[in-house]
């Protein structure tokens, strides 16, 4: 007789079933159904799973109102199973995926499966167009006596549908719009029509707080069956009871008008700003001569003394280069030209006092010639005339 020992190793294994629903069709826009999702423990340990699920957008799909979530801890060789809400956004239509991955708590393995859906219309219902009347409907009224009746036709060639009906619409834009009851569920057998009817209930303050004067706004009727869904959109136009005036905003029209008032206003005061500017700084650039008038003050030896002088007193000793004479002495002390040569005269004869000022007080400036004070300061006078 042989013993033979063996020694098992822990195992932590997991396995997540896949799930095919595309025998079904689903709806897109509907409230969320719930599918059991079964995960199994292979190992030879008790074990817990983090479970995490993955979905395109236009898909939502939660493990008891979470996207994350561990489960109790399952014997070996059991299963839990994981109730798993799911829904399609509005519009989808197609195959859709949802994946469940689960990782073992106590040795990271994880294992994944994956639930395949088919979303939209696969061709077993229709809805025919409504009435012409109904396809054109326009609410200028309040009141609630406003119906669209839309045909469905049941398109399989074999199995009746067991059929359920839902509107949508924008529920602040209207106070309600409802299927009847007796069209909310119903059977429709293979090749059967059925006329399906939402009433539509509008209330004053509805319409007086339109947006706009004319208003479009969709009601879309969705219709399910266990076989297939689609859907029927139908717009409706809302008018306002008291419609705005079009054209020209005559408040608008003075706010602007005020505003470019104000604008031009602004701009004429910088102009006569930056003119006066202008002219004060071109002023202020001019030589002095343009805007004084220096003719009848004298510059002493010593400087300007600001006093007035009399008529026919020179500026023989004015030395100054800058001064308003512009330094008269050097033209005093040039000898007169040659065509000037009588002898001096007596300072005090009328004729010396006929030709060129006046001979001050004090006499003539040392070293002048009365040809120089009569020819020079003649021409100094005639110059000032001028």
């Amino acid at each position: 007789m042989s013993n033979f020992y063996l020694t098992v190793p822990k195992t932590y294994l997991v396995e997540v079933e896949d799930i095919d629903l595309s025998d079904e069709v689903f709806a897109a826009g509907t409230d969320p159904r719930t599918l059991k999702w079964e995960i199994w423990n292979d190992g030879n340990q008790d074990d817990a799973y983090d479970i995490v699920l993955s979905f395109p957008s236009d898909v939502s799909a939660k493990v008891e109102g979470k996207t994350q979530f561990r489960t109790p801890y399952i014997a070996p060789g059991s299963s839990y199973n994981l109730s798993v809400s799911y829904n399609f956004s509005s519009g989808v239509d197609g195959p859709r995926t949802v994946n469940l991955e689960a990782t073992s708590v106590e040795s990271g393995i994880s294992s994944e499966g994956e639930a395949r859906f088919d979303v939209g219309t696969v061709g077993y219902l229709l809805v025919l167009p409504p009435s012409s009347s109904t396809n054109a409907m326009e609410i200028r009224e309040s009141g609630d006596d406003y119906v669209i009746i839309l045909p469905i036709r049941s398109a399989h060639p074999e199995l009746e549908q067991q059929i359920r009906t839902e509107v949508e619409y924008i529920q602040w834009k209207i106070y309600d719009a409802r299927v009847a009851e007796v069209d909310r569920d119903f059977v429709l057998q293979a090749g059967e029509t059925r006329n399906v009817t939402i009433h539509i209930d509008v209330r004053d303050e509805h319409l007086e707080a339109l947006a706009e004067n004319i208003e479009q706004i969709s009601i879309t009727l969705v219709i399910i069956s266990d076989l297939d869904t689609t859907s029927k959109t139908t717009e409706i136009s809302l008018f306002k009871p008291d419609p705005v005036p079009e054209g020209t905003d005559v408040e608008e029209v003075a706010w602007k008008g005020a505003n470019y008032l104000a604008i031009a206003a602004g701009l004429a005061v910088m102009g006569a700003v930056l003119l006066a500017a202008f002219r004060i700084f071109r002023d202020a650039r001019a030589p002095l001569e343009e805007f004084s008038s220096l003719d009848d003050y004298r510059m002493t030896v010593e400087g300007w003394d600001g006093s007035k002088v009399s008529e026919g007193s020179l500026p023989s000793a004015d030395d100054i280069a800058n001064s308003m004479y512009g330094g008269s002495q050097e033209l005093f002390e040039q000898p007169p030209p040659p065509s000037i040569s009588s002898p001096p005269e007596d300072l005090t004869s009328p004729s010396s006092e006929a030709l060129g000022p006046p001979v001050p007080e004090s006499g003539i400036p040392e070293g002048w010639t009365m040809e120089q004070w009569q020819h020079y300061g003649q021409k100094w006078l005639d110059s000032q005339k001028e």
